[in-house]
């Protein structure tokens, strides 16, 4: 469950300061910059520790850059999704990617989730979405920002799909070879997105402080430890456990909303906060 915790405090961070620096200097720039980040410290880490690699074949790279080229593409839709739509709909949408991986891991993989397990990993999911969720936001929010809805679906399909990817091919290959060639594809993938869909990604004419580029480059250092750990996780056979409890992130932005910018959280967010820690408490007697 630690490594479930440490992936969701990574990633929830991650989308807190992506949040504050994508306003700065557009959300594309700081994906941008951000994936930049996680390639060069994969790289880094390469250089420094030479982690073990299993055996590529072509299969394997083929299926890892497919998904690396899926995930860029969720990256986009959720900062696509966030920009339309309001949070209260758009968290709690891609927050649920979760359960692809759960269920794929138990069906795919053979992991086996007992009862409780299984309780506390349905309970944590649904307290993650409902304490994502504002009812007050929803009902205030103007109709046209419901469009970020099928944004939020599309980019919670790329992370389900992405990340059960990654952690199939972990166990053979090891962390590190998952996340390094499928982090190089989706570079690869967000650099050829201007081409395609030029006005989504249309570069900004101002040049970005100092302080803004180290908040983006801070956003891809957490993405890639959080991706690296859930790879991690995966390899060890905890792919159900750990996708389970990593979907409690996005309540980092959420409680940061209440500390940086003084929001309430609804009764129906704070019923969520208490069902995310009951089933965190059923995962860890489990666990």
């Amino acid at each position: 469950m630690i490594f479930g915790l440490t992936t969701a405090v990574a990633w929830g961070l991650s989308d807190l300061l992506a949040a504050v620096v994508g306003r700065r200097i557009g959300s594309f720039r700081t994906l941008i910059i951000a994936q930049v980040t996680g390639l060069v410290l994969c790289l880094a880490w390469w250089v420094a520790a030479r982690p073990p690699i299993g055996r590529l074949d072509a299969g394997a790279v083929a299926a890892l850059a497919a998904a690396g080229a899926l995930a860029a593409a969720a990256y986009v839709a959720l900062y696509r999704g966030l920009e339309l739509g309001p949070v209260a709909l758009v968290s709690p949408i891609v927050s649920a990617y979760a359960a692809g991986p759960v269920i794929l891991a138990v069906v795919v993989l053979h992991e086996h989730l007992s009862a409780l397990g299984a309780g506390g990993a349905a309970t944590t999911l649904a307290g993650a979405v409902l304490a994502c969720t504002n009812p007050h936001a929803l009902r205030s929010g103007r109709p046209r920002a419901r469009t970020g809805i099928p944004h939020a679906i599309l980019a919670m399909a790329g992370f389900a799909i992405g990340a059960f990817v990654i952690a199939a091919f972990a166990r053979p290959l090891g962390w590190f070879a998952p996340v390094a060639l499928s982090r190089t594809a989706g570079l690869v993938t967000l650099a050829s997105a201007p081409l395609i869909v030029p006005r989504l990604t249309a570069a900004r004419a101002d040049s970005p402080s100092r302080g803004a580029l180290l908040l983006a480059a801070a956003v891809g250092a957490l993405d890639i430890g959080g991706v690296a750990i859930f790879a991690r996780a995966s390899q060890l056979g905890l792919v159900a456990l750990v996708a389970a409890v990593s979907a409690t992130f996005p309540l980092i932005p959420v409680l940061g909303g209440v500390a940086l910018f003084g929001e309430r959280l609804a009764r129906s967010q704070v019923v969520g906060v208490a069902l995310v820690i009951g089933g965190l408490v059923l995962l860890g007697v489990t666990g």
